[in-house]
């Protein structure tokens, strides 16, 4: 267990049975406010930088485009990732930092890694505890293009206080007790086409010379198009359907 004590500013790493195994002294200036742990070492948020200690190693900094609203790793990945204004996230691969823009939601606050490219993002609704839905976003991360929004959840009357992955599921803490989130939306191709039926002009030899797509298309998402034209229908028995 890593506790992060505020005065004087220090680390303390307690043992399974919450005795005393270490105290990491942090640099006395430091006003830290979250501590979260990766495979490889630890990482302290303090204002516009993260306060990053490989395991036997010495504190470095890290600057960050701004104050990070939350922090998150886990003991079995790489990555560190924070949610910044904007919103942003900045994802922190041992020395490498990028900064991306954050898809979907609006002022996130709640953050927990899944994996080593995955993340899980959600904002809240109304007060701690009210029984209403708080939205949680789950994205996978590109080195080069970022974040990609891929599904949605969703958990009621959440506190705010505590959310974690327990064998594969994300748990939530409400006032009863530990709640499961579940899926806001069913799960949906990724690639599909459609085939149109002919489209006959009644005009021999007719140019055509526009076509117009009317679609919502998500963030990551595309369409590609393809035409043939002819003077001649093909036989009936030989047409596919739409």
């Amino acid at each position: 267990v890593w506790l992060l004590d505020r005065t004087p500013p220090r680390l303390r790493v307690l043992a399974p049975d919450l005795s005393l195994l270490d105290t990491l002294p942090l640099p006395a200036t430091a006003t830290p406010g979250q501590v979260v742990v990766a495979s490889w070492g630890v990482a302290v948020s303090n204002g516009a930088e993260l306060l990053v200690q490989p395991f036997g190693g010495v504190w470095q900094s890290v600057a960050l485009p701004a104050a990070a609203t939350a922090i998150a790793a886990d003991p079995e990945q790489a990555i560190v990732v924070a949610l910044l204004p904007g919103p942003k996230l900045a994802v922190l691969n041992r020395t490498v930092l990028s900064v991306h823009d954050l898809p979907e939601l609006t002022n996130p606050v709640f953050l927990l890694v899944l994996g080593a490219d995955s993340v899980l993002a959600g904002e809240p609704v109304g007060a701690p505890g009210a029984a209403v839905e708080t939205r949680f976003v789950q994205f996978t991360l590109d080195p080069v293009d970022g974040p990609t929004a891929v599904a949605s959840f969703g958990v009621r009357s959440f506190d705010g206080r505590a959310l974690w992955l327990d064998c594969g599921t994300v748990y939530a803490s409400t006032a009863t007790g530990a709640r499961a989130l579940y899926a806001r939306e069913l799960a949906v191709e990724t690639a599909g086409a459609v085939e149109s039926f002919a489209l006959d002009s009644t005009i021999f030899a007719c140019a055509w010379h526009r076509v117009f797509v009317d679609a919502c298309l998500p963030v990551g998402t595309a369409i590609t198009l393809e035409a043939k034209t002819t003077d001649d229908l093909p036989p009936l028995p030989i047409l596919r359907p739409p």
